[in-house]
């Protein structure tokens, strides 16, 4: 959710959520106006938002989406650090901590929540600092 410019494709996002969203829709005419959308809102818990509406079309249904989710995220996340120098030092400032997606919102899967779940962002964002100590 941090906001950061990111371009993907020539587009401009305003935040890994936003391109992780858009990420989700398909190229399709119906889908088109959705991504715009998406890409467009002004804070990647609209971007979020608008993309788990039950209009708004889903990759999976041409193909599983939870197949390639992470996938997708750790693009996002690669992006916004190779494109925002300044969010490379902040990672690097956390040295070899854990780094832990906590919430309250019991996203076990990204995140944890009351000391449950499988923290794939903070494992994503562990790996984008291994990369980072590497160059």
């Amino acid at each position: 959710m941090f906001p950061c410019k990111i371009i993907y494709k020539d587009l401009e996002f305003l935040s890994s959520e936003h391109l992780y969203q858009w990420l989700k829709v398909p190229n399709t005419q119906e889908g088109k106006w959705w991504k715009d959308k998406i890409r467009e809102a002004v804070h990647g818990k609209v971007a979020k938002k608008l993309a788990t509406n039950p209009k708004c079309p889903k990759v999976d249904k041409f193909y599983e989406f939870d197949h390639i989710k992470l996938d997708r995220m750790k693009l996002a996340v690669y992006l916004k650090f190779i494109q925002n120098k300044n969010l490379v030092e902040l990672l690097r400032e956390t040295g070899d901590e854990e780094l832990i997606e906590g919430n309250v919102w019991n996203d076990t899967f990204w995140g944890v929540c009351n000391g449950v779940g499988q923290n794939h962002l903070g494992k994503i964002l562990m790996k984008m600092r291994e990369i980072i100590w590497e160059e």
